[in-house]
């Protein structure tokens, strides 16, 4: 079941963690946010991951468990509206970027 927290600004947060998964399941938390977000200091290591038709670079991030976390991207709605997301895939196991979830309309 995906959990979300939303702040005054409209910014928010969605989680969803994978079903099974042994000692630490996948999961995929999206962060989203009508503000700019500088980008992280950290050398692009993988990617371009393909999401709602943007290829968005990654690196591999996580401390005991691997992660996968994109850059800042910006994504613009039909009416004009954009916002700032950021993407980060984790679980336990090797490989994860063979195991990225398509994100899509």
């Amino acid at each position: 079941m995906p959990t979300y927290r939303i702040m005054k600004d409209g910014s928010y947060i969605a989680s969803y963690k994978a079903a099974g998964g042994g000692s630490c399941p996948d999961y995929l938390t999206i962060l989203g946010t009508p503000r700019k977000i500088s980008p992280m200091p950290f050398p692009v290591t993988g990617g371009p991951w393909r999401i709602l038709g943007k290829n968005v670079p990654w690196f591999a991030t996580g401390n005991e468990y691997a992660e996968i976390s994109t850059q800042a991207f910006v994504l613009t709605a039909p009416d004009g509206r954009s916002a700032t997301y950021k993407i980060i895939f984790g679980g336990g196991g090797r490989s994860l970027e063979k195991r990225l979830p398509e994100l899509g309309w």
